[in-house]
């Protein structure tokens, strides 16, 4: 049988009603289902760039659990201890069970988008998405300097800021009522007479 060259592909209708996009990589096709005629040009067009770029057939396999496996462990030696293990709670909490089983070439702003508002329904901060944006940030500009993705998706979406709290500022009376409160005041009576931080007072 004589293999399609690679780059060829075609769109149509399943019987369900939903709509289905080929692609040829190295003779082999793989696949994407959506509702959306629309959705499914989209990926097409995107696939078909890929491919002529140099995407192979393995890549296009590529899970997205399987790009962050390959990136943290090389980020990781460039991060603090305690951003390590921010980052590392983050993809196995948050990014992993959401977005690790999509094939990395399938992922696009509108999935990422979907994501985040997810998140917001379940009631996680903005800071911690912030940090999830972060994170996912650079996992993709390294899978597309892979040829992975076409570019670095995150870039496109909106990211849900934390809101910035005023400061409370304690007046002369909540002072002394404090440090009346407290064993040792002259530690306090210091780091409210001067301002320091807590590892200068330490210090």
């Amino acid at each position: 049988m004589t293999k399609r060259p690679s780059g060829r592909g075609s769109i149509y209708r399943l019987k369900s009603g939903t709509w289905r996009a080929l692609a040829t990589i190295d003779g082999q096709r793989i696949s994407y289902t959506a509702g959306m005629q629309k959705e499914c040009r989209d990926w097409l067009e995107i696939t078909t760039g890929q491919i002529r770029q140099g995407l192979t057939l393995a890549s296009a396999r590529t899970t997205f659990n399987q790009v962050l496996d390959n990136w943290f462990p090389v980020k990781e030696n460039k991060l603090r201890g305690a951003t390590r293990q921010q980052y590392s709670q983050i993809i196995e909490n948050y990014i992993k069970p959401e977005l690790g089983t999509i094939a990395t070439k399938d992922l696009t702003p509108a999935k990422i988008q979907d994501f985040y508002s997810s998140l917001q329904n379940r009631g996680v901060g903005a800071r911690t998405i912030e940090i999830v944006h972060t994170v996912l940030h650079g996992c993709l500009n390294h899978a597309h300097r892979l040829g992975l993705v076409a570019q670095n998706w995150a870039i496109l979406v909106e990211v849900p800021r934390p809101v910035k709290k005023e400061m409370q500022i304690w007046n002369e009376t909540q002072v002394s009522m404090f440090l009346a409160g407290v064993p040792d005041p002259a530690f306090w009576r210091l780091a409210f007479a001067t301002g320091m931080r807590r590892g200068e007072l330490l210090g």
